[in-house]
């Protein structure tokens, strides 16, 4: 008598996006590539950007479930999928939201892409004005000689493109740089996802995959700096193990612009202290 194999455990409280209410029957290239997904037993998109594998008699399932669902809506498509089977009602519900998405290191082909975003960014904050990067910049620093910096970027199909036809839709920044008390960090500026991407998991993958950059580099901290109220940001970073460390330790940051600097310097070059001429 052969042995039935039990299907691993799929945890799908992890993470899927939300449900947008869209009728699974409707002709949309999202919601029949995630069907196909199903019937080849290959997804889900968790928050983490990984894929699971879904055991073939669930996989059946979901698939029939979902295309008997109609005009009912993709919110009941997933309902009588069962616990025991690596689900929850709540989250079957939000199975048909899910999108792929890929995080990789930035390349030469996506300069364009990360300066639309970079600009999307500063525009959120009102600050376009203090963008002074350029494509030309980004290359000459990012590419042609030893770069100190990185972006990370997520990318979706083109199926699933934005409404202005972009698949390179966020982004992280980050850079190494060292702390006398704690060695070398891995320090973020930025973490950005356009705004019709969000909710999806993929600002989670971004910060994931940093988290694992910090490690591999044998960084002791991923610092990073957050424009966002403390209340906004602890849903989203505090669940994941970061603490306000203004709130916490009062401690802040301090920032000389150009202009300021080249006054201090000139102003020390024309106030020579004494003991400094004897160095």
């Amino acid at each position: 008598m052969r042995k039935r194999s039990v299907p691993k455990k799929v945890n799908l409280q992890q993470g899927t996006a939300r449900l947008q209410g869209r009728d699974p029957k409707s002709k949309n290239p999202q919601y029949e590539e995630t069907v196909l997904k199903i019937k080849l037993g290959l997804v889900i998109s968790f928050r983490s950007g990984q894929l699971a594998l879904l055991p073939p008699s669930m996989a059946s399932r979901a698939c029939n479930q979902a295309e008997k669902a109609g005009g009912q809506g993709s919110n009941k498509a997933f309902k009588g999928l069962t616990s025991s089977e690596g689900t929850t009602a709540g989250s079957s519900r939000r199975l048909l939201a899910t999108m792929s998405f890929l995080i990789r290191p930035w390349a030469k082909r996506d300069i364009r892409d990360v300066m639309r975003l970079v600009k999307e960014l500063a525009v959120s904050h009102n600050a376009l004005h203090q963008v002074r990067t350029s494509p030309e910049a980004l290359q000459k620093d990012g590419f042609e000689k030893d770069a100190i910096f990185g972006y990370l970027v997520a990318e979706v199909p083109p199926a699933q493109k934005s409404k202005d036809g972009h698949t390179i839709i966020g982004y992280q920044f980050h850079y190494l740089t060292y702390c006398t008390w704690d060695g070398p960090i891995l320090f973020g500026e930025d973490l950005y996802v356009m705004p019709e991407f969000r909710g999806r998991g993929i600002g989670t993958a971004l910060l994931n995959h940093a988290a694992k950059i910090t490690l591999e580099k044998g960084c002791s901290q991923f610092r990073f700096i957050s424009a966002e109220k403390p209340q906004a940001t602890a849903d989203f970073f505090h669940k994941r193990g970061a603490v306000d460390v203004t709130l916490r330790d009062n401690w802040h940051i301090i920032r000389t612009d150009r202009d300021p600097l080249v006054k201090l310097v000139e102003d020390a070059a024309a106030k020579p202290n004494p003991v400094s001429l004897q160095l």
